[in-house]
Formats: structure tokens, C-alpha cells, sequence
């Protein structure tokens, strides 16, 4: 009887450690995942190394699609034309 209840506290344990282990683990993916859409491998920059103090217009602008193309770039890098937004002058349309 002792023994069965041992036992059946030992898988308690391990099942615990195991279930510890497998939410670290997909912690650390996602900080790992987070680290690398920042641009950052690392905890910081090092000693003596610059880093902007906000980020650049265009990465904080919204999305817009191509007319003619479909690309998606920052609205505010677009070039715009009767209001529909375009990658780039090549794009507008001939009747200019």
C-alpha cells in the first residue's frame, strides 16, 4: 500500500517537472521569436553602440496595397494619385 502510494507521487512529480519543462520551453520560443522580428539577437546593444531613439515613419505607418501591383508598403512611402496609393512613379497610370 505505502509503496503504491509512492509510486503514484513519483509520476505526480515527474509529470509536474514535465509539464514546468514544456511551458519554459515555449516561453523561450517565444522570446527567441519576439528577439528576432525586434532585430535584435541579443539582450541589447553593446558598449558604445547607437541606437535610434524612436522608430522611422514608415515603420509605424499603416499598410496600403499597390494599385497596380498589389505590393503592400507603408502608406506614407506610397505615391499617391487621385487617392489610390502606388509602389512607385513606374505605376501611375498613363493618363497623367
Amino acid at each position: 500500500m505505502l509503496g503504491r502510494i509512492l509510486l503514484i507521487l513519483v509520476l505526480v512529480g515527474l509529470a509536474l517537472l514535465v509539464l514546468r519543462w514544456t511551458i519554459w520551453k515555449s516561453n523561450a520560443a517565444q522570446r527567441d521569436s519576439q528577439r528576432r522580428s525586434d532585430g535584435r539577437n541579443g539582450p541589447g546593444p553593446g558598449p558604445g553602440a547607437s541606437q535610434p531613439d524612436g522608430k522611422s515613419a514608415s515603420a509605424t505607418s499603416p499598410l496600403v496595397a499597390c494599385e497596380a501591383c498589389g505590393l503592400n508598403l507603408p502608406k506614407a512611402d506610397a505615391v499617391w494619385k487621385a487617392g489610390r496609393a502606388y509602389c512607385k512613379a513606374e505605376h501611375l497610370p498613363l493618363d497623367r
